[in-house]
């Protein structure tokens, strides 16, 4: 990854898909900042001081930031040429600009977010939101089949991908969320087909980005959101809550059939279970390092992880106490349960910890064992379970509670948070 590439995005912009692609067509390597434009971090002090009109996406690029999607476009293909996205001749280049221009000036600015809520603020009618942006989005979809009709092969003009075709999946995508007939544009319909069977589509896609399915309250949550923290992976925040069952519907099962978080989409990957999400991360992720050298030495990290991850962890989470409060008929139960277990596991723990720990878990590195202590902690905390039989799982947590990461990761520091 290039430390000297910065792309600020936000995973469903559609001027910051169209920028993916090019980078990944062009072959350049990025870092990625998520900004999230639902929690209105593009309003920020330090973001607008990068980008005034407090938009995505920004570039930072050759020393300097740009703004602008279509301006971005046009700087990479003037700088970096190969593979060309634009055409040789000024006639044909004209032709491109024009299909780029349809979406980019003509559809896109009238469906963003701050225009269709504009549109329901003055109406007084939500439904106008839908109303509205597809009806700017046919029109500018009638005159884009008129020229396709006239100058598409395979993509959007002749058999070549262009920067036209980069700004057609987004707009797509957005036609179909506004719930836009698109019968009557079969040229879009197919060329957009052909596209997203392209890999540099495929790993663009806002599906693809670096995002997080998460509780403010979930142990399992807690300790991903502190690895990422710590590898300094910027992501997108999804609250899912699982009180209120946002766990069971139909969308988010089809993307954790077993109904939990985190859920983490990342590399065009869709990854469950938390231990297996840490592993990965170290994997493609190595630096800073979160596992020892050492095989030994991993394996007792690992044993510490798994004293929490499976021998207390599953035993205390929301479904298993209610259930025991169901099986008991005492909801008194759930705590008397839990803090059993927790019990058991710092036992073990304990003992390990006076062995192998140093400032942290295992001697004076932060690695996996630490990710998962405070989550845990907090739950003894929450159960009333006595902890002055475990010195230095205290001594441990308190140290990493001066951390900034995992002050960050922290449940009261996440956008779901209840207080």
């Amino acid at each position: 990854m290039s430390k000297n590439i910065v792309l600020y995005s936000y995973w469903r912009s559609s001027c910051s898909w169209r920028v993916r692609a090019a980078l990944a067509f062009k072959k350049i390597d990025y870092e990625y900042r998520a900004i999230d434009l639902i929690k209105n971090v593009q309003s920020s002090n330090e973001y607008t001081k990068i980008n005034p009109m407090k938009s995505v996406p920004t570039l930072v690029i050759d020393n300097q930031v740009l703004g602008q999607s279509l301006a971005i476009l046009e700087y990479l293909e003037e700088t970096r040429p190969h593979p060309p996205l634009l055409p040789s001749k000024p006639q044909d280049r004209a032709t491109v600009r024009q299909m780029m221009q349809i979406i980019g000036s003509d559809i896109q600015p009238l469906q963003n977010r701050k225009v269709i809520n504009k549109v329901a603020e003055l109406t007084g009618n939500e439904e106008n939101k839908q109303i509205w942006a597809a009806m700017w989005i046919t029109n500018g979809f009638e005159g884009l089949e008129r020229l396709l009709e006239k100058h598409s092969g395979t993509y959007c003009f002749g058999d070549s991908v262009t920067l036209a075709d980069l700004l057609l999946p987004a707009q797509v995508n957005n036609a179909n969320k506004f719930k836009v007939d698109l019968s009557p544009f079969p040229n879009i319909l197919r060329i957009n087909k052909t596209l997203n069977d392209l890999n540099e589509f495929k790993q663009t896609k806002p599906s693809a980005q670096p995002d997080v399915d998460n509780y403010w309250r979930s142990s399992c949550s807690w300790r991903v959101r502190v690895a990422l923290a710590l590898k300094k992976i910027d992501y997108e925040y999804r609250a899912v809550h699982l009180v209120k069952k946002d766990q069971t519907t139909e969308e988010y099962t089809k993307l954790n059939p077993m109904k939990i978080v985190p859920t983490l989409i990342i590399d065009g990957n869709v990854l469950g279970q938390s231990l297996a999400i840490l592993e990965y991360l170290e994997e493609t992720r190595p630096e800073p390092a979160l596992l020892p050298s050492k095989p030994q030495d991993r394996a007792v990290v690992r044993q510490m992880m798994q004293i929490i991850g499976s021998d207390i962890q599953p035993l205390q989470n929301l479904k298993v106490i209610n259930k025991v409060a169901e099986l008991t008929g005492d909801d008194k139960n759930k705590q008397v349960w839990a803090a059993t277990w927790i019990a058991n596991g710092f036992n073990g723990l304990e003992k390990l910890l006076e062995k192998h720990s140093g400032k942290y878990c295992f001697g004076d590195t932060i690695t996996f064992a630490d990710l998962l202590l405070p989550a845990q902690v907090f739950n003894a905390h929450r159960f009333n379970v006595d902890l002055t039989p475990y010195p230095n799982v205290v001594r441990i947590n308190n140290s990493l509670a001066e951390i900034p990461e995992f002050q960050a990761a922290l449940p009261t520091s996440q956008p779901d948070v209840e207080c």
